[in-house]
């Protein structure tokens, strides 16, 4: 359907140019996506885990640029009142300032607008690379979890426990779990059947 313009004028004699609008099937092609299905789950799921971290980043980077547009207003509406007219016009200052592109259009001049101005890049920088971080870091964890899951199948009953006790361990110490719940579920996975007395788990 895509190349039907260029044939049909061949065969009918009538202004085609209309059906040049056919090569907009082309984009059909964007089903391919389909088979990156595990990767656009990949990303689903690290974005679910690490949905409340990104949440509070990117509440603190709005919050900064609030403070931001405040601050450069009262330094810099006196001197230059047609471009820090109010708060709301400084916002695009600040947007522009925090997530470090810097257009240009609107530079603070006087002495405390060049000190904020210089302050709130370095803090934009921190600020927009952190939920990059945060993103990469749920990746991480995500392999690891997947490739221990791999390895888990191949285990015999006593080393997935351990893999099992493991990851309770650092689920406890990275506070996803409570004191209470790790014991819960640390007794419940070494009362579970199989289990032997003074075995390598309870270690």
């Amino acid at each position: 359907m895509a190349v039907l313009p260029f044939y049909l004028p061949f065969f009918i004699a009538f202004d085609a140019r209309f059906l040049r609008a056919l090569r907009l099937v082309r984009f059909l092609r964007i089903v391919k996506l389909a088979r990156c299905s595990d990767g656009v789950g990949l990303l689903s799921r690290v974005l679910h885990r690490e949905k409340e971290s990104l949440v509070f980043t990117f509440f603190l980077i709005i919050l900064l640029m609030i403070c931001a547009s405040c601050f450069m207003w009262q330094a810099e509406n006196e001197v230059q009142p047609e471009k820090f007219a109010s708060i709301p016009e400084t916002m695009w200052w600040a947007i522009a300032t925090v997530t470090t592109v810097g257009y240009g259009d609107a530079v603070p001049i006087t002495p405390l607008g060049n000190f904020l101005g210089a302050f709130i890049a370095i803090l934009g920088v921190g600020m927009v690379a952190m939920p990059a971080g945060i993103i990469v870091s749920g990746f991480m964890e995500e392999s690891k979890t997947r490739s221990e899951g791999t390895r888990s199948d191949s285990m015999n009953d006593v080393e997935r426990r351990i893999v099992l006790l493991e990851r309770l361990v650092r689920l406890r110490d990275s506070g996803i779990l409570s004191e209470e719940e790790y014991c819960q579920q640390k007794a419940e996975l070494l009362q579970a059947k199989g289990h032997v007395e003074g075995g390598p788990t309870e270690s």
